[in-house]
């Protein structure tokens, strides 16, 4: 009989230090949309304003814990129902609670709201209104990090197929050229990348993820060091508001400066 290869996906170890970590970074995030609350608290409120930093933590988190699973040979097509299940049926809910409310807004507010209203609702089904900022802040616009989640799940297979490929010092390389590049695009072009939601921008955060899981998986990284590593995405609201106090740093770079605890940890 024909062996029948079984999808390998480990059983994740007690990973402490980095399942807690998203409380402290849901946390963070949930300061950052209450920040007017804290606007007399001086520096403290310019850390806390730029909370959003935190979200390239939960990205980060993803490729770690992806890679540390899927390491070894798996389905592909488990994964992607997998995926699949993990996120679309409750973001599906989530944006049928808000159509009549958007549908209500866009109808006493635009004169053309039909022509508003059925194309954010299609790319909002299609999980790919991060993509552009005239789709973001319609339907329902929390979920911008959802619709970059799904395309991190959507190259995962591949980016990871290709980081397993390199070995040695070459594979510390990696991640740092993908933030290299990013990091030159988007300070090169700004306005085609728009907002800090477009995916291309998480994109160095989740390879290095990936990078620091298949370490984690082939025990050549600690779990100290890992949490290490995510955590600094913890504390990159402090480090960014104290580029923009001391050094005066345009708004738009914030999204960019994310990566920087990542590449300290690389150097």
């Amino acid at each position: 009989m024909k062996n029948i290869s079984v999808p390998e996906v480990k059983i994740i170890k007690q990973l402490d230090g980095l399942t807690s970590i998203r409380f402290f970074l849901a946390l963070s995030i949930v300061l950052f949309h209450n920040c007017e609350e804290f606007s007399n608290a001086g520096y403290y409120f310019e850390i806390i304003s730029r909370g959003y930093c935190s979200v390239s933590g939960f990205f980060l988190l993803s490729g770690l814990i992806l890679a540390y699973n899927y390491d070894r040979k798996y389905n592909l097509r488990a994964y992607f129902q997998n995926r699949f299940a993990r996120i679309y049926p409750l973001y599906l809910l989530s944006l049928i609670f808000a159509f009549p409310l958007f549908l209500y807004f866009q109808y006493q507010t635009n004169a053309n709201y039909i022509g508003t209203v059925i194309p954010i609702s299609i790319v909002s089904v299609l999980m790919i209104q991060s993509w552009s900022v005239e789709w973001l802040s319609h339907l329902n616009p929390p979920t911008w990090s959802l619709s970059v989640e799904a395309f991190l799940y959507l190259i995962f297979p591949l980016s990871l197929l290709i980081i397993q490929r390199f070995k040695g010092i070459s594979l510390y390389i990696i991640p740092l050229c993908f933030y290299i590049i990013i990091i030159s695009l988007y300070l090169k072009y700004p306005e085609n990348l728009g907002t800090g939601a477009n995916p291309i921008l998480h994109i160095p955060t989740f390879i290095f993820g990936i990078f620091t899981g298949i370490l984690l998986s082939r025990n050549k990284l600690s779990i100290f060091c890992c949490s290490f590593i995510t955590y600094s995405y913890l504390i990159s609201p402090v480090y960014n508001s104290f580029l923009h106090w001391k050094i005066e740093f345009c708004n738009s770079t914030d999204h960019v400066l994310k990566a920087f605890p990542v590449i300290f940890v690389l150097l």
